[in-house]
């Protein structure tokens, strides 16, 4: 249950910001410890994951009341809550779940060429992941504008990705790879794309990634 004495002890700033940093982290399932937001590749503090990591038993017990596990990853700099009843599943069309997969294995390629970097997000473009879709062979023909711009605006949503440039409409916009893409896309969840993939049993649809999931 949640400690009413502790927050009752809480400013009505800190009570407020409690309750629309809550409610954020329900709509879009991930916080990451820093935020992307320029070219430089230099990521700034996340005041929301500091919030939650200094009140993080308080909202452990918040969101427990509602069947979500709050789970903190130090080593990436991840807070995300999980549905403990599987509740709350979005479905994402094909396209979209093999664009997933796509910034999966951007992220690890970026992320072994910079070992020792402390930063753990990835940069590369719309037309960079397009590019690496062709590589990998999970797709044939150049996919449409409307399919390009559902597909990043819906992982938008969910912090798996931050963007640089004004549209998701161009190829050569930029956009940021956050660690998060580790959570929404597993190696057992690689695995399995790829064998649905090749097998031709990826249908139109595809559970990849939910609000809490």
């Amino acid at each position: 249950m949640l400690d009413e004495e502790k927050y009752y002890m809480l400013t009505d700033l800190e009570k407020e910001k409690f309750a629309k940093v809550g409610s954020y982290l329900l709509a879009h399932t991930f916080l990451t410890r820093e935020i992307y937001e320029t070219k430089d590749k230099l990521g700034k503090i996340n005041p929301d994951y500091r919030f939650v990591e200094k009140y993080y038993e308080m909202f452990d017990k918040y969101y427990d009341m509602f069947g979500y596990k709050l789970e903190k990853d130090d080593v990436y700099g991840i807070i995300q809550i999980n549905n403990k009843y599987n509740h709350n599943i979005v479905r994402l069309d094909k396209f979209t779940t093999l664009l997933l997969l796509s910034l999966r294995m951007i992220y690890d390629d970026g992320r072994s060429q910079s070992a020792y970097s402390s930063n753990n997000a990835v940069y590369t473009s719309i037309g960079g992941i397009i590019q690496k879709m062709f590589d990998l062979k999970i797709i044939t023909k150049k996919p449409t504008i409307k399919e390009m711009s559902e597909g990043f605006k819906n992982i938008n949503r969910y912090n798996v990705i931050s963007k640089l440039d004004k549209t998701f409409e161009d190829i050569t916009s930029n956009i940021v790879v956050l660690p998060t893409i580790t959570k929404v896309v597993s190696n057992e969840k690689i695995n399995a794309i790829f064998a649905m993939v090749f097998d031709n049993e990826l249908g139109t649809e595809s559970e990849t990634v939910g609000e809490g999931n």
